[in-house]
């Protein structure tokens, strides 16, 4: 991209996000979010029949008056391979950035302009 836009290869230790900001790219990153809280909704509401994703969904039911209140409960693992692993990235996603919507009651619009005020700082 740099080279086809500047005619030169960026030095080495080149920031990248000059790039995708004067391009106006979106990190996969940002592309990624609301595709993965999309599908935990889909699977939790039964619009996608998967059922062994379901069944390494777990969900935490906490106890009454506690203030915050996890939806889900994301197990500890010694390694990389679980802890990174779709479903408990997108879980993890939802408890740290949906806290004012509810994934069984919002529509998904709600939800995803819940994470962008969230992702964006307001």
């Amino acid at each position: 991209m740099y080279f086809s836009c500047y005619g030169k290869y960026p030095s080495r230790g080149f920031d990248h996000s000059i790039l995708t900001d004067s391009l106006g790219i979106e990190l996969l990153k940002l592309r990624r979010e609301p595709f993965g809280l999309t599908v935990l909704l889909k699977i939790l509401h039964n619009s996608i029949d998967s059922p062994f994703q379901l069944s390494k969904i777990n969900i935490r039911v906490p106890r009454p008056g506690l203030r915050r209140n996890n939806t889900f409960y994301v197990t500890y693992s010694k390694s990389n391979v679980m802890s990174r692993s779709t479903i408990n990235c997108i879980c993890n996603l939802y408890d740290g950035c949906c806290g004012r919507c509810d994934i069984y009651f919002d529509r998904l619009s709600v939800i995803l302009a819940c994470h962008s005020e969230q992702r964006n700082g307001m």
